[in-house]
């Protein structure tokens, strides 16, 4: 892993630096747009506000360090939840999944089943929900 790679994920899981920033009112108006909230409710609230518009969003779980492959099933069955939700309300939504989030960098086998069991219910009949897959560079 790259040095600034090692920097920025150090400073991600920093609570210090964002309770700080969090504070400041620019940072708050500057995330607001992009980023209406921390939980995948959050983000499915503003996807309804903007369906009628017919304005589509990415959503994303944050972070990417993960300490265990436990984590790396809690995130993939985040996704599936947000799957099932976006799909039950006809929202347009893509979700972006991370690799590094589903554990690559902790097993490769564990993040290619954890992919393939978010492609097999993103690709069967009647989905209507779409994927991107940011694949990191190595």
């Amino acid at each position: 892993m790259s040095i600034p790679r090692k920097i920025l994920l150090r400073a991600s899981r920093s609570r210090w630096l964002a309770e700080r920033f969090m504070r400041r009112p620019f940072a708050r108006r500057a995330v607001k747009r992009f980023m209406p909230g921390e939980e995948l409710s959050d983000a499915l609230a503003a996807t309804k506000a903007l369906a009628p518009d017919r304005i589509g969003v990415i959503i994303t779980r944050l972070g990417e360090a993960l300490t265990g492959e436990s984590q790396a099933d809690a995130v993939r069955d985040h996704y599936l939840g947000a799957y099932d939700t976006i799909k039950h309300d006809h929202l347009p939504a893509v979700i972006s999944v991370k690799p590094t989030q589903l554990g690559i960098d902790l097993s490769f086998e564990a993040c290619l089943t954890n992919m393939e069991r978010l492609a097999s219910v993103r690709w069967k009949p009647g989905a209507s929900c779409g994927s991107t897959w940011r694949i990191p560079r190595m």
